[in-house]
């Protein structure tokens, strides 16, 4: 069971583990039980239990200690792990660089990122309107 597989390799708890999977924790122990897991989430399970495999340490308190160490760079290999960019968790985590062309260096950002950069900033035919300090309309 790939569930139970990841739990024992990562020494992660089940509240640490669904946010990775990107589901709420009762789902997790329902397929901990045995429940079908969709196609779509069984794709997530494995590319975190692969990341989670590459990443791995002798112990699984070494490895839980890896995906938590922020380091130098002040970001989580868990924390990446959960925005899908599994290739940057197994490089932070083991200390491996690989070098991104411009182009994907530049499409590298969160969707957040991108989301508040679009509604801090809308184009309106009088100037561009900023969300935050315009008050909430009123009808």
């Amino acid at each position: 069971m790939l569930t139970a597989e990841l739990k024992v390799a990562s020494g992660l708890t089940n509240e640490e583990i669904a946010p990775l999977l990107g589901v709420s924790h009762r789902s997790l122990q329902t397929w901990l039980a045995g429940s079908p897991i969709g196609a779509r989430k069984e794709a997530r399970l494995r590319a975190v239990l692969d990341a989670v495999r590459a990443l791995a340490a002798i112990t699984t308190q070494a490895t839980r200690a890896r995906l938590f160490d922020r380091g130098a760079h002040s970001v989580r290999p868990y924390d990446l792990l959960i925005e899908g960019r599994f290739d940057a968790a197994v490089d932070l985590a083991t200390g491996r660089r690989r070098a991104l062309p411009p182009t994907e260096r530049a499409q590298n950002t969160t969707v957040a990122a991108q989301l508040d950069r679009i509604e801090n900033a809308i184009d309106t035919p009088s100037g561009p309107l900023n969300r935050r300090l315009s008050g909430p309309l009123r009808r």
